[in-house]
């Protein structure tokens, strides 16, 4: 991330934040259009671009969500997304201990929290 002070912050940042706060409202394509721009600038994949595709593939393929989310949280630290959507995603497989204290977590890392 280094190499990020020597960007312009408008040729990467307003793609990478666009890219999760649109999950919800624009849509997937434009979302993973935009990971993918900030993972080319890069050249790996971030806490940001790896909760995107998580996020994008937890309802059709959810067996592939969660390596992403787990490498996300690695790079990230404690981010309340992350948390509380692994924690969801695990539920679901019925791993019941690992996802409490997933959501634990992300009680924990909620800014009210």
């Amino acid at each position: 991330m280094t190499r990020a002070i020597d960007l312009k912050p408008d040729a990467w940042m307003y793609h990478d934040l666009r890219s999760v706060v649109g999950l919800e409202a624009v849509g997937a394509d434009l979302c993973l259009e935009d990971a993918m721009l900030v993972e080319r600038v890069f050249g790996v994949r971030t806490a940001r671009t790896l909760h995107v595709r998580a996020f994008l593939t937890r309802n059709s393929s959810p067996d592939r969500a969660d390596q992403p989310w787990e490498a996300c949280l690695e790079r990230g630290g404690e981010q309340h997304q992350a948390l509380n959507n692994r924690g969801e995603l695990l539920l679901k497989f019925g791993e019941l201990d690992e996802d409490a204290a997933l959501l634990s977590c992300a009680i924990r890392a909620t800014p009210s929290g």
